[in-house]
């Protein structure tokens, strides 16, 4: 639910597979208006069609969300940290980081993501190049390659680090939970 969500509490990011279903119309402008690229085409510098790289399926992460819940949340209330681990998820949708993240905070705690802890996909990248989407459009647009973000506790980090790679899911540290106001502080 978020309520337990305390600082220094952990920010964990799940590989998405693309745009998942947001942000269609300002990729279609960009690479299809703008770029005049085609859906046969390849993305610049890729070896992936444009129209593939559009059309990939959204990961499904319950799973993953399934076992640690089961495993790493023994506690007998969501809203309580005692023997609880996983104390919110967020899926980075339409309104990306900066709008979904907020949505399991409390109103006293902010959210530090690090943008450079992991590598934006291609298709995202052909899109941002050269500006002409720039740095906080896109993570107000896309998910940038992370499809979900977990905030946990860092004494679970590595069951949850484990459990993510036995569902076969890339994971990254991305962030961590602050004092602050409820908001998403977005550094390169």
């Amino acid at each position: 639910t978020g309520q337990a969500i305390r600082p220094g509490d952990v920010l964990i990011g799940l590989a998405s597979s693309g745009l998942h279903t947001n942000g269609f119309s300002l990729a279609r402008k960009v690479l299809f208006a703008e770029k005049k690229l085609k859906g046969d085409d390849l993305l610049p510098g890729y070896r992936q069609k444009t129209g593939n790289a559009l059309m990939q399926a959204h990961v499904n992460y319950s799973g993953l969300i399934g076992e640690a819940l089961k495993k790493l949340n023994k506690g007998k209330r969501a809203s309580q940290r005692k023997d609880n681990a996983v104390f919110g998820l967020a899926h980075i949708t339409g309104g990306g980081f900066t709008g979904n993240i907020p949505r399991i905070l409390p109103e006293n705690c902010n959210g530090i993501i690090d943008t450079s802890s992991w590598k934006p996909l291609p298709i995202f990248r052909t899109i941002t190049e050269g500006n002409r989407v720039d740095f906080e459009e896109a993570y107000e647009v896309f998910n940038m390659g992370i499809g979900l973000v977990a905030a946990i506790s860092g004494e679970a980090v590595d069951a949850f680090m484990k459990m993510a790679a036995k569902h076969r899911h890339k994971a990254w540290i991305v962030g961590s939970v602050t004092k602050g106001s409820g908001f998403v502080d977005l550094r390169k």
